[in-house]
């Protein structure tokens, strides 16, 4: 994932989404993961840009499976990034989902499975 200021990009996917920022593999790089494993996310800045992004980043989109979205709602509020949308039950598909866009304009796609009949 593309991200032109690490600290904001940092607090973002620590405060927010609450991942455990690790060593990167160099100075322009970032590993985040899940308290307990997960997904691994790194990001890492462009080296020809100056804290600023082309237009051509920021298109990126990953979908993250996580155990509790309503939890995951309030944690991203209290942490001063509010979602866009509320969480949609889909339950043609047995999922609950609702997007988010990080500081650098990439898409985040948050979901989790559902039982039938579900309304959460």
């Amino acid at each position: 994932m593309p991200c032109a200021d690490f600290r904001r990009s940092t607090d973002f996917y620590t405060r927010g989404l609450g991942m455990t920022a690790t060593a990167g593999a160099g100075p322009n790089e970032l590993v985040l993961q899940f308290p307990g494993g997960g997904a691994v996310l790194l990001c890492q800045k462009p080296v020809d840009t100056d804290n600023t992004l082309p237009s051509r980043y920021g298109t990126s989109r990953l979908t993250i499976l996580v155990p509790d979205l309503k939890a995951l709602e309030k944690q991203l509020t209290a942490s001063g990034y509010p979602l866009p949308e509320p969480i949609k039950v889909l339950p043609q598909y047995k999922v609950a989902i609702t997007h988010i866009t990080d500081p650098d304009g990439n898409q985040l796609e948050l979901y989790r499975g559902v039982k039938s009949g579900s309304k959460r």
